[in-house]
């Protein structure tokens, strides 16, 4: 997996080098500034989110969570 990424690289390297198109340079550097702003969005969660995701995610640890299928049994029994 590792080398399809790296050749996936390699090879937007060299598009990116052999255009001659600035306004398709200046597009990849916006998509690049986009993902890397709103890569880690942790910090912009409200605190009561983020304890119930790291309580979530303790609780699985501890095997104290269920099954998505029984979770959607559950729900469907409010309908």
């Amino acid at each position: 997996m590792a080398l399809n990424m790296h050749m996936e690289k390699l090879e937007l390297i060299q598009l990116i080098m052999d255009t001659k198109n600035e306004a398709l340079l200046h597009q990849i550097r916006s998509l690049f500034n986009s993902y890397q702003v709103n890569d880690d969005f942790w910090d912009e969660l409200p605190n009561e989110v983020q304890e119930a995701i790291e309580t979530s995610l303790k609780q699985s640890e501890l095997n104290q969570s269920i099954p998505h299928e029984e979770a959607v049994k559950r729900l469907n029994k409010w309908d």
